[in-house]
């Protein structure tokens, strides 16, 4: 897999969270949240067969600096999520963060889950959508680099 590390400790704004996104990522063009997604559940351009580990770092910091920002990055990984697996390409986020942020992210995330799956049911080319697993880990502490 490829591991991707992504800080967002310093994003102050939705603009700096997609600026930092385009950069990280290595996307074509300048884009929107939607852009957003289809770029972050592409990714050919990374050249690799076996899928993505992406570890989110700096949670803490962007929930205090630019809440909506953290909710909007969070709330897009449902879809990114879904429209890699169903191109088959394996990818798991680790989010790393206190227990208050963490728990603001599942929430997010299972709100979007919904709201997935409640869009699959009403639209036919969505037939494929499923719940995107939430899987938690414990971690009294994080070695990062």
């Amino acid at each position: 897999m490829s591991v991707i590390r992504l800080d967002v400790g310093l994003v102050k704004d939705e603009s700096s969270l997609l600026e930092l996104l385009a950069q990280e990522f290595l996307f074509p063009g300048k884009t929107g949240f939607d852009g957003a997604i289809s770029y972050l559940a592409d990714l050919e351009w990374f050249g690799t067969e076996n899928g993505f580990l992406i570890i989110v770092t700096g949670l803490d910091v962007l929930m205090n600096a630019a809440t909506r920002s953290l909710n909007r990055l969070i709330a897009i990984l449902p879809a990114v999520l879904d429209r890699m697996r169903t191109r088959g390409t394996r990818c798991h986020y680790v989010l790393v963060g206190s227990h208050s942020v963490l728990q603001s992210c599942r929430k997010i995330l299972r709100e979007e889950n919904r709201k997935l799956l409640e869009a699959a049911e009403r639209y036919p080319w969505l037939h494929d959508v499923r719940d995107v697993p939430l899987v938690e880990y414990g971690m009294r502490d994080w070695v990062g680099d």
